[in-house]
């Protein structure tokens, strides 16, 4: 998680430098998504889970504590329990992750269109960048949903809603927060790709764990700064 040097000890986002207790939370949720970077290959345990869970609910505690939008203090708790789910196996638990996941981006939705920039959006780069996007999460779709059996509508339901969050992400006077989104979208895409196209034993399984976490964790620690710090 080499994204994560930037925020040194002297250049954290909130005023206050350690001792303040905005730094705290954040520090304490980098530690914790470390820690389970460590844990990515180990087996499922309540330890491993706890870690996990941590790791997005300490930064929806950090937009509670000081006053970030709603919207987006119930994005990260939705996605906590999305991690609470995913921490182990299993066709229940990927449904809960999914249920819950698809609910986060929905809230973040919700925050991106209450910005007041939404006409940045018709600017040719961000048109070109959904037009990419589109054709992106079209292809997705096209790979997984002959392999999803069951699950069909749940990954449509799910992919639609992501697809929107992106598009309108677009329209944000915030850089960091469409990086995040891009780097959510593109965690999102190496799972449904590992847990669906990949066999078990595929070689590049242990980078794929590492790329799903990396991305999803430091997109979704872009997105929380860009509205709070």
């Amino acid at each position: 998680m080499l994204a994560l040097a930037n925020l040194s000890f002297t250049n954290l986002p909130f005023s206050g430098g350690l001792s303040a207790t905005p730094n705290g939370y954040l520090m304490f949720s980098i530690g914790a998504a470390m820690l389970y970077g460590l844990l990515l290959s180990s087996p499922p345990s309540p330890r491993r889970a706890i870690i996990k869970t941590l790791s997005i609910g300490i930064l929806a505690v950090l937009a509670f504590y000081i006053g970030g939008p709603w919207a987006l203090v119930l994005a990260l708790i939705f996605s906590a329990l999305g991690d609470a789910f995913l921490a182990y196996k299993g066709d229940k638990n990927f449904l809960g992750g999914l249920a819950s996941f698809l609910v986060a981006h929905i809230f973040y939705v919700i925050l991106f269109i209450s910005q007041p920039t939404e006409s940045l959006i018709f600017q040719t780069p961000r048109l070109v960048a959904i037009v990419a996007m589109l054709a992106f999460c079209g292809f997705m779709l096209f790979k997984l949903l002959p392999a999803v059996g069951s699950l069909k509508l749940p990954v449509l339901a799910y992919m639609s809603v992501i697809t929107i969050m992106g598009v309108v992400a677009m329209g944000l006077d915030k850089p960091v927060a469409i990086l995040g989104a891009v780097m959510f979208i593109a965690s999102d895409a190496i799972l449904a790709t590992e847990k669906f196209l990949m066999g078990e034993d595929h070689p590049l399984r242990t980078l794929s764990s590492i790329a799903i976490w990396t991305l999803y964790y430091v997109g979704q620690l872009l997105i929380a700064l860009a509205f709070l710090a």
